[in-house]
């Protein structure tokens, strides 16, 4: 989900959005957005409203979002979900097959014994691609 349209559509017209640290855009990045764009947008508002003319950090979002911060700064990852734990795992194995080939795709493959195909498939999806 772009973050930024949704920065710069919620704050008041005429005025420069309050400055992000970058550990919010991480977290943006990270939280699922159950509620979507309007979620995103809502949580932007009440900050706004809440901390104007200040730079905005993860102290001045709800609780839910500063737990993804957290989690996501430790390297600790909490899945939401049967078919998000497995694609989960399904990236994580795929990393540590990669690393314990020394970055060779075949050779993982074969270690992993699946199809390279397969395997650079969930490396893919780890990248974001």
């Amino acid at each position: 989900m772009p973050i930024e349209p949704a920065v710069t559509a919620t704050h008041p017209r005429g005025t420069r959005p309050n400055p992000l640290m970058r550990q919010v855009l991480d977290t943006f990045l990270a939280y699922r957005w159950p509620g979507n764009v309007r979620e995103l947008a809502n949580v932007l508002e009440a900050a706004y409203v809440t901390h104007p003319e200040q730079a905005l950090g993860i102290e001045h979002f709800p609780n839910r979002i500063r737990e993804v911060a957290l989690l996501h700064a430790t390297g600790h990852y909490r899945p939401h979900g049967y078919r998000e734990a497995l694609e989960h795992f399904r990236r994580e194995y795929a990393a540590q097959v990669l690393a314990l080939a020394g970055g060779d795709m075949r050779r993982a493959a074969k270690l992993a014994a699946v199809n390279p195909s397969t395997l650079y498939r969930l490396g893919s999806r780890s990248s974001g691609e």
